[in-house]
C-alpha cells in the first residue's frame, strides 16, 4: 500500500488535477481508498502528456494498482520501452495484436503483424516522419495503393516515395534530382543513347547496334533469356514471333541483327513492310533503282492488305510507300499511274498534294522539255533538303573520278542544287517524313534489367515513433476500470 500511495502522491504533484479529484486522491494517501478513487486517478492521468502518462501508469502498476485490465497492463509494458525501433520491441503475447487503430498502427510500425486498414493508416501518413513511412513501406503496411506521395507536403519527399513505390513513373530529370544513377542509366538506354562502360546497359546498347556480346545472355535475369534466344534465332531467318515484331522498340535491334541479301516479303507483317520500305529507300540513295522499284512494287501490293479489320501498315507508312513508288515511276514516265498512287494517300500529308502538282506539271510538258526526274539530293545519296551537300559532292567526285557515267550524274545533281540555292527548289519530296523510314530510336524495356524500387535512404530513430507512441498511449485510459481486477 505504501508504494501505491507514493505513486499516487507523485501523480498528484505532477497532474493538473481538479480540486475534487485532488481531495479524493489525498484522502487515499492517509486512509482507506474512497470508492471513487479509480475515477479520480483516471481523470488525473488524462491531464498528462503521453510520455508522462506511460511513466505514471508503469509506476502505478509496478506498485500494484488493481484498476487496469490485463491487456492494458501488457500494453503499458510495451509502451514503456524507452528506445522503440522497428523490429526491436518484443510483444508479450499475440493477443495484443488487436485493439484500437492507434495501438495497432504503433505495433505495425514496430514490425509486428498487426492488421491495419488503409482507411486507418492514410490519415496518419501526412504527419509521420519520413523514416517511419519508410519502415511501413518495408514492412508492407504502406504500398502504392495508399499513394503516400500524395500526402506529403515536401516535393522532395513526394519524389522519393514515388521512387520507392512506383519507380517507372519517374522521368530522367527526376532520376537526376534524386541522384539515382541506376534510373538515369535505365532511361538513357530506353531513349536509344549510346552507352559507355561494361555493364548490362552498355552491352544492351551495343546489342541494338548489332553487336551481341557473349556475356550479355548470362548478364540477363533467367526470365529474360528465352526472349533473348527467340530474338537471336529469328535473326538467322528474318522471322520472329509476333510478340517481338509487334513491338516497335525492337525494330532497330531486329534490323541491326538481320541483313537480307535480296527483296523482303512485306506481307510477312508490319515490321517486314517497314523494313522493306527502309531498304527500298536505302537502295534509292545508293542508286540501285532497279532493286528499289522491285521492292516498291511489292510494298504497294502489301499496303493494300487488310488483316483483322485493319491495314497491314499504318496510314503514314502507306503514304510513304505510294510516294516512293510514284517517285520511281517517273523513270519510265508512268506519270498517270504515279498520280493515281498519290491520289490514294493525298489526305495523309500536305507534301503529297505538292508532289501531285509536280507530277502534273511534268506531265503537261513534252518529254524533250522535261528535266531529269530524280531529286538531286537523293542522287548524291542525301536526304531531301540535307544541308552541306557540297561536301558530299566533292567527296563523291573524288570517289568516282574514273566512272564517267556516275561523275556526270553527280555533276548534274550539283548543277540543279546550285540553281535551286539561287532560285529556290521545287523537287519531288521523298520521304514525306524522315522518321517514317528510320528505325524507332526508343528501345523496348523487355530486355532491360527489371527496374527495382529505390533503396531506402532513411534510418528511423526512437524519436521518430513519438507521434504513434503518443497516440497509442491515449488508448490506455480506456483500459482503466472502476473495480479492481481481483475483487
Amino acid at each position: 500500500m505504501t508504494r501505491i500511495r507514493r505513486a499516487l502522491s507523485t501523480l498528484l504533484e505532477e497532474g493538473k488535477v481538479s480540486a475534487d479529484d485532488a481531495a479524493i486522491i489525498r484522502a487515499a494517501l492517509t486512509g482507506p481508498p474512497p470508492r471513487v478513487l479509480p475515477v479520480a486517478v483516471k481523470a488525473a492521468l488524462a491531464t498528462l502528456a503521453p510520455a508522462r502518462l506511460i511513466a505514471h501508469l508503469d509506476r502505478l502498476l509496478q506498485a500494484g494498482m488493481p484498476w487496469m485490465s490485463e491487456t492494458g497492463m501488457r500494453r503499458v509494458q510495451v509502451l514503456a520501452a524507452e528506445h522503440p525501433r522497428a523490429g526491436e520491441v518484443s510483444l508479450p503475447g499475440a493477443d495484443l495484436l488487436d485493439g484500437p487503430a492507434e495501438w495497432r498502427i504503433y505495433l505495425a510500425a514496430l514490425g509486428h503483424p498487426a492488421r491495419v486498414r488503409p482507411d486507418e493508416i492514410t490519415p496518419v501518413l501526412p504527419r509521420l516522419p519520413l523514416a517511419v513511412v519508410d519502415d511501413l513501406i518495408d514492412l508492407g503496411v504502406v504500398g502504392r495503393d495508399e499513394e503516400p506521395w500524395n500526402m506529403r507536403g515536401d516535393a522532395g519527399e513526394r519524389l522519393y516515395l514515388r521512387a520507392r513505390l512506383i519507380p517507372r513513373s519517374l522521368s530522367r530529370d527526376d532520376a537526376r534530382r534524386l541522384g539515382w544513377a541506376e534510373l538515369d542509366r535505365w532511361h538513357a538506354f530506353l531513349a536509344g543513347e549510346d552507352l559507355d562502360g561494361d555493364d548490362v546497359y552498355a552491352m544492351l546498347a551495343r546489342f541494338w547496334q548489332g553487336h551481341a556480346d557473349i556475356r550479355l545472355r548470362a548478364s540477363l535475369p533467367p526470365e529474360q533469356r528465352p526472349l533473348f534466344d527467340e530474338i537471336m534465332r529469328g535473326a538467322q531467318t528474318g522471322h520472329w514471333p509476333a510478340h517481338i515484331t509487334a513491338e516497335r522498340g525492337f525494330w532497330a535491334l531486329l534490323m541491326a541483327l538481320w541483313s537480307p541479301a535480296g527483296l523482303i516479303n512485306p506481307k510477312a507483317g508490319e515490321f517486314h513492310a517497314w523494313r522493306a520500305a527502309h531498304q527500298a529507300y536505302r537502295w534509292i540513295l545508293a542508286r540501285d533503282l532497279r532493286k528499289a522499284r522491285e521492292q516498291a512494287e511489292l510494298l504497294v501490293d502489301a499496303a493494300r492488305q487488310v488483316r483483322g479489320g485493319r491495314h497491314l501498315v499504318s496510314r503514314q507508312l502507306r503514304a510513304e510507300i505510294h510516294n516512293m513508288a510514284a517517285y520511281l515511276a517517273q523513270e519510265t514516265e508512268e506519270l498517270d499511274r504515279a498520280i493515281r498512287l498519290l491520289d490514294e494517300v493525298a489526305d495523309v500529308y500536305p507534301e503529297v498534294t505538292e508532289n501531285i502538282r509536280r507530277l502534273k506539271e511534268r506531265r503537261s510538258l513534252p518529254r524533250n522539255r522535261r528535266e531529269y526526274w530524280e531529286n538531286p539530293y537523293l542522287m548524291l545519296g542525301l536526304p531531301h533538303g540535307a544541308p552541306g551537300w557540297e561536301a558530299t559532292w566533292r567527296r563523291l567526285r573524288k570517289e568516282f573520278d574514273d566512272d564517267l557515267d556516275r561523275l556526270t550524274m553527280i555533276n548534274e545533281a550539283k548543277r540543279r542544287l546550285t540553281h535551286a540555292d539561287r532560285q529556290g527548289a521545287d523537287f519531288y519530296v521523298l520521304p514525306l517524313e524522315e522518321k517514317n523510314l528510320q528505325a524507332p530510336r526508343r528501345r523496348s524495356p523487355r530486355l532491360a534489367p527489371p527496374l527495382e524500387p529505390l533503396p531506402r535512404r532513411t534510418q528511423s530513430e526512437p524519436r521518430d515513433f513519438r507521434m504513434l507512441r503518443n497516440a497509442a498511449a491515449r488508448t490506455l485510459l480506456d483500459e482503466l476500470r472502476h473495480e479492481p481486477r481481483n475483487p
